[in-house]
């Protein structure tokens, strides 16, 4: 037993490995991370280099400090890197068969497959696009109605993740679920759901300590809220289902309806599914990617604006000349539209006798054809004035 103990760890010290910080028995490198960890890193970076071996428990970790040496990591040997850890908690609120935090393997190829190929395709992400302009226009106007009030203060933060949130939810459950009771109770489940995801679980890093979670209560709060998270996602999925049984039998024809992701799930899972993908658990994954990290580039953009005012400045000037190219374009295609309907009703296509009253942009391509004293341009008829 010595022996092999003696020649594994000979064998171990014959690799070269990164340099690392002294480490204790049981806990190895977790002392020495405290408060913010990338604060951590960066201080240990300082001393043992941009590439350093830690020890988090039992589990030696990587930590690389630089840019260099990252685009290695992420880019040139990324199938090197490229699996995950097996985290307890996340394995059993995802089911155990998500994309996130599935090891790099046959399985996560094939899902991988299905989520660029078929549920982010270019084609899919466009067929959204007038749910992502709804949302932004009312997060605008929930922003204006917020700022006229007496309360001059407005949480972009809360603003941003309520936008994500209902971005997500039409594009993969094909409608919202922010209103009463039930808006209500789905909001707590998440907020549940995205702790216990991040938490510290001691077991991951320890395995001899994972009976600690019996007593801080981290496990029944986790098969706590997979109960609640599995009875909403099997509420979208019934939802779906006899959705599709409606429309198959006649009640509706279903030919201006894009699919959600749901329904792209279901196909799969009704197909060929050799490999047992899980419609709750990828759905979900998407959902909760979709979310936090959308929010989360949002209201760090508008911090660093906020703290560089020349760049906000710039932004802004940026912002309105695409407005006014956009008006422009409004402008022509407007016009463009009445001369064309002006020209078919002349040319024998409309006997004019119902014909509709006219509009401000008949009368005023009117009065620039015929009596033009004051010389009308087209350019510069107020925009305003047009749209409303």
């Amino acid at each position: 037993m010595l022996v092999k103990r003696f020649s594994r760890s000979f064998e171990t010290n014959k690799c070269k490995l990164p340099p690392s910080p002294l480490k204790l028995p049981i806990i190895g490198n977790l002392h020495q991370i405290h408060g913010s960890s990338h604060h951590a890193f960066k201080s240990l970076a300082k001393k043992h280099g941009p590439l350093m071996l830690l020890h988090f428990g039992s589990k030696p970790t990587l930590v690389v400090s630089s840019a260099e040496i990252a685009m290695d990591v992420m880019k040139t040997y990324d199938h090197v890197f490229s699996s995950r850890p097996q985290l307890q908690f996340a394995t059993r609120l995802f089911y155990g068969k998500n994309i996130s935090f599935a090891p790099y393997g046959e399985y996560w190829k094939e899902l991988r497959k299905v989520c660029v190929f078929q549920l982010l395709n270019s084609q899919k992400v466009q067929s959204f696009r007038f749910v992502r302009e709804e949302e932004v226009t009312l997060m605008v106007h929930r922003i204006k109605d917020s700022a006229s009030v007496s309360i001059s203060v407005v949480n972009l933060s809360e603003m941003f993740i309520s936008l994500t949130k209902d971005v997500v939810c039409r594009i993969a459950f094909g409608r919202k679920y922010n209103e009463g009771e039930a808006g209500k109770k789905f909001k707590d489940i998440l907020k549940e759901f995205m702790y216990l995801v991040n938490v510290f679980n001691v077991g991951d890093l320890i395995p001899s300590l994972a009976w600690v979670n019996n007593l801080n209560g981290l496990n029944a709060r986790v098969e706590k809220n997979f109960r609640d998270i599995d009875s909403f996602m099997n509420q979208v999925v019934e939802e779906h289902i006899e959705m599709k049984r409606s429309t198959l039998g006649g009640h509706d024809n279903g030919d201006n309806e894009e699919e959600d992701f749901v329904d792209v799930m279901l196909g799969i899972e009704k197909g060929d599914n050799d490999h047992g993908f899980s419609t709750k658990a990828i759905i979900l994954d998407m959902f909760i990617a979709g979310t936090d990290t959308s929010s989360i580039v949002m209201e760090w953009a508008m911090s660093e604006l906020m703290r560089h005012p020349n760049v906000m400045e710039e932004v802004q000037k940026e912002v309105l000349y695409l407005l006014s190219c956009l008006f422009r374009f409004f402008h022509e295609s407007v016009v463009e539209e009445h001369i064309q309907k002006k020209r078919s009703t002349l040319g024998g296509h409309g006997n004019g006798d119902n014909e509709e009253e006219e509009d401000f942009v008949d009368v005023m391509l009117g009065i620039i054809k015929s009596d033009n004293n004051h010389g009308f341009s087209w350019d510069r008829i107020n925009t305003k004035a047009i749209i409303l």
